[in-house]
């Protein structure tokens, strides 16, 4: 869990959110998103078309709020609620920074599992890719997006509040896979021999052709 608290504590505002700090902007937002999946997933239309309705909707009141608030005198409340923040230079380069961190992670990943080199890798990754493949054919991508938001929003808080519990049930759980690996890996020796080099050297030449 360390490097998600690592990565939490890059972005304050995304940490405050997701650990419930203002519960009741937390709230709003996981209530709206919960609202907004549940007349997604019945509404029969896929998410690009719902996406392009919606917008096409905020652009229409925003344009009918923009000349009531007009008439209205409220030019404060206008700029106030319809106000895009931007980033700063520092956010901007936060931000930056920790993706080009993660692009860097992904590629030494990608180069050592093209290589062929860690054999346990290869395994584990397949594995992975199955599973992944296996619940993505059974359950709907706009589903599986609500699910993780819905981890997001819930698994940092709960480590929060049971931090110790965790660890103990992790640094358990890291031992017992350790030891299973141990076995897989023996196994795997078994099957798969390690070559061994030819007597002389891996490298002696085979004998010259005897000559009368």
């Amino acid at each position: 869990m360390s490097g998600l608290d690592s990565t939490l504590n890059r972005f304050p505002a995304a940490k405050a959110l997701v650990l419930w700090e203002d519960a009741k902007k937390t709230g709003v937002v996981v209530s709206s998103v919960t609202v907004a999946y549940y007349f997604m997933e019945h509404s029969g239309s896929t998410l690009i078309a719902l996406l392009s309705k919606l917008l096409m909707f905020a652009t229409i009141a925003s344009y009918i709020f923009t000349h009531a608030t007009k008439l209205l005198k409220w030019d404060a409340v206008r700029d106030k609620m319809l106000k895009i923040p931007e980033l700063d230079e520092a956010t901007a380069r936060k931000i930056g920074d920790f993706i080009q961190k993660k692009a860097n992670v992904t590629s030494r990943f990608g180069n050592q599992l093209l290589s062929g080199t860690d054999m346990m890798l290869s395994l584990k990754t397949c594995a992975a890719l199955y599973v992944v493949g296996t619940i993505a054919g059974l359950i709907p991508m706009l589903t599986l997006v609500y699910v993780a938001f819905v981890l997001l929003f819930t698994v940092p808080k709960g480590y929060q509040l049971k931090k110790p519990e965790v660890d103990k049930l992790l640094a358990t759980a890291e031992k017992h896979l350790g030891a299973y690996k141990d076995v897989v890996m023996d196994n795997v020796a078994k099957v798969i021999p390690a070559a061994k080099p030819a007597a002389g050297g891996a490298s002696a030449a085979p004998p010259e052709p005897k000559t009368e």
